[in-house]
């Protein structure tokens, strides 16, 4: 009897020993399970916050491009709309149909008011416009020198209206002409492009009407 529980109590003991032996092993193959996922997940995340990164300057990069692109065109293309109407943005007078008397009315005394080619140039240099009229007071030019145009490149021009029908100089400056309807021209001023700047900035654009600007100044 003494002989059988000894027996008895030596297996148990045996069967405790490997039990406790596979839980080991178990519990060490599971920390090294868990231990490479783990591993594997924080790599992952960081390769994908990376990409993240990545994409999102990219993203930000190109919506910058294509936004201050999108806002070049429709500028350009307001001022060629406007410039049909023989007007520029900021003024309510425009080419053909505006007198200088109403414009010195409204806006009063221009900054400078001078002789010049086939005209007189009055300058209001607040409001960065320029007016040519004639001896009738016929208003034929209407030039804009505001921070919308000057923010402007050739490059916009060219990719928004094409290649002009003609390119004209006076002196260091070089003049992109397109109609603008029947009656009126849309001139864009800057400086001569260069090798060391083959894109240079509009200066000012000008709303020309050609039949306005005839000699009136003689006689």
């Amino acid at each position: 009897m003494i002989r059988n529980l000894t027996l008895a109590a030596s297996l148990g003991l045996t069967l405790v020993v490997m039990l406790s032996g596979c839980g080991n092993n178990n519990a060490e193959r599971s920390v090294q399970s868990n231990q490479m996922p783990e591993t594997t997940r924080i790599a992952q995340q960081a390769e994908g916050q990376l990409r993240a990164v990545d994409y999102t300057v990219r993203f930000t990069a190109n919506k910058k491009v294509t936004t201050k692109h999108d806002k070049s065109v429709e500028a350009v293309k307001n001022m060629m709309k406007l410039a049909k109407q023989g007007k520029v943005a900021g003024s309510e007078y425009g080419a053909q149909t505006g007198l200088f008397d109403d414009v010195e009315k409204d806006w009063g005394k221009p900054d400078t008011n001078e002789s010049a080619g086939k005209g007189i140039y009055a300058t209001y240099a607040k409001k960065h416009i320029v007016f040519g009229y004639n001896k009738g007071m016929q208003i034929f030019d209407v030039r804009s020198e505001r921070p919308e145009v000057q923010s402007l490149t050739l490059s916009d021009v060219e990719k928004t209206l094409g290649k002009p029908k003609e390119v004209r100089k006076s002196g260091k400056d070089t003049i992109y002409v397109y109609p603008a309807g029947e009656d009126y021209e849309l001139k864009f001023v800057m400086p001569t492009p260069t090798k060391k700047q083959p894109n240079p900035h509009i200066h000012h654009i000008s709303v020309y009407y050609p039949r306005g600007a005839v000699n009136l100044m003689q006689g």
